[in-house]
Order: structure tokens, then sequence, then C-alpha cells
């Protein structure tokens, strides 16, 4: 079974033609396949969904009939007033006596003691240590009076200024 024939000429060339049999049915469906690609788009107008159950619409109905009956508000009241309360809260004035000549050291932290204070007094001594050999060196060197009055405060140390 053969849908076209060809033929070569003495030139080299082939010609190929379509069995006329078989050419109304190609060039029909061609023809109703430009027709069909030609139509403008017509959009699905029909129901997209499906419409809600009667137990779903019973529950809908519930639902309103809750949110205009206002239930809940006589909690959200009390909670609304528990805030206005809150916000209004004075505390009462309260009068201390100084703790002067009471030994506090059985409440004081070891801590402290064994650890910060041996640190801090480690570091000043370092900073100290550090400060003499700035000192020297601008004393050999000629150095700026503005370097010798920074070196000046930043050999004064934090007991100067009461704070051990």
């Amino acid at each position: 079974m053969s849908f076209s024939s060809s033929h070569q000429d003495t030139s080299g060339s082939s010609t190929s033609t379509l069995d006329p049999q078989y050419s109304d049915a190609v060039y029909g469906n061609y023809g109703r396949a430009q027709a069909l690609a030609n139509t403008p788009f017509q959009p699905y107008t029909g129901q997209q969904v499906a419409g809600f159950t009667p137990t779903q619409l019973q529950a809908q109905g519930a639902l309103t009939s809750i949110g205009q009956g206002d239930v809940g508000s006589a909690p959200l009241q009390a909670g609304i007033n528990l805030a206005q309360s809150a916000g209004a809260y004075q505390p009462q004035q309260v009068s201390v006596t100084p703790l002067t000549g009471v030994d506090l050291s059985g409440y004081m932290n070891p801590y402290q003691s064994g650890v910060i204070d041996s640190t801090i007094s480690q570091a000043i001594r370092a900073k100290g240590i550090s400060d003499a050999g700035d000192a020297s060196k601008a004393t050999a060197a000629e150095i700026p009076l503005a370097r010798i009055a920074w070196l000046i405060v930043e050999s004064i140390t934090p007991d100067w200024y009461g704070f051990m």
C-alpha cells in the first residue's frame, strides 16, 4: 500500500506526488484544522466548584448566629477591665534604712573576691608596668607635649577615681 509515488528524471532530480485516493482526506483534515485554529477562544461559563452540602450550610448558620448573638463578650470585657486596672497600678512607697555597721561578708559571693578582684589587681599592675615603660620612652626621646599629657592621663589607675 503506497500513499505517494516518486519519479526521477534524467537530470537526477526527483518529484513526489500524493496518491489521489488519499489527497482528499489529507487536504480535508488540513482544512478542518485551519478552521479550528482560527476559531476564537470561548471560555467555560458553567459552574466550576461544587455547592455547599446541607451540613456545611447548617454549620455556617450556627457560626453566623454565634457572631450575631455576642457570645464571648463578657470574658472579653473582663479581660479589657483587668488590663485597664493593671495599667493604673501605683506601687506602694517604700522607705529603707542604711545598713551601716552591719557585716555583710557572709552574703558576698566568694567568686568576686577570689577571681574578679585579683584579676583587676593584676590588670592594674600590668598597666603600671606598661606605663612605666612608656614614661621611660617619653623621657629618652623627644615626644610632643600632647603625647606626654596622654601618658600621664593613662597612668591614673581606677582606684584614684574611687572604683576600688
